[in-house]
């Protein structure tokens, strides 16, 4: 049982923090808490740290390129970032 995920393992897992949202899609802080005020990103609370989940995040890009907003587009780094997390779970 030594190797059974946590709770918090799971969670960073699944979810985006806002650091590596905010990373993942290159916008800024500004960008991020304006896009949550709007309603457009679900945000949720852990202890301390504030998470986006994942499913949020793909609903939040698709009505980005819907709208055709060319200020806000994922980095490649989103795509590897992706990568990783799957790969870890």
């Amino acid at each position: 049982m030594a190797n059974a995920p946590t709770d918090v393992t799971v969670i960073l897992k699944q979810n985006y923090s806002v650091d590596a949202f905010m990373d993942a899609y290159s916008i800024s802080r500004n960008t991020f808490y304006a896009e949550v005020k709007a309603g457009n990103l679900k945000i949720f609370k852990y202890n301390r740290r504030t998470f986006v989940t994942r499913e949020s995040a793909e609903d939040w890009l698709k009505k980005v390129v819907e709208n055709g907003s060319k200020r806000i587009l994922p980095s490649r780094r989103h795509k590897r970032l992706d990568e990783k997390l799957d790969d870890e779970i």
